[in-house]
């Protein structure tokens, strides 16, 4: 199943830009993460990107602010948690 997120932005994690307060994280890893056989469909302004759901991990944002650490090490927590490397980071907005 492709699994199609919209209004969505990449970035290398030195280069995270966030706009908006709540949002949520796809973290492209360099290895598998999950069983899956989805794929994900990042479409941003002008172009779009198929990313197999293996190695993708997904961290939900309600508010930026209530967060007690900050957003680097809240995913490199998460990619040590799974013993991976970043190699992008997607951005979705609500």
């Amino acid at each position: 199943m492709i699994i199609k997120v919209n209004n969505c932005e990449y970035y290398k994690l030195e280069k995270l830009n966030l706009k908006e307060n709540s949002f949520i994280l796809y973290l492209q890893c360099t290895s598998a993460v999950d069983n899956t056989r989805d794929i994900y469909e990042f479409k941003t302004d002008n172009s779009k990107v198929y990313v197999s759901a293996k190695t993708v991990l997904k961290i939900f944002i309600p508010d930026l602010t209530s967060l007690d650490q900050s957003i680097e090490e809240l995913i490199t927590a998460n990619l040590e948690e799974h013993d991976t490397n970043l190699k992008f980071v997607y951005v979705s907005y609500f």
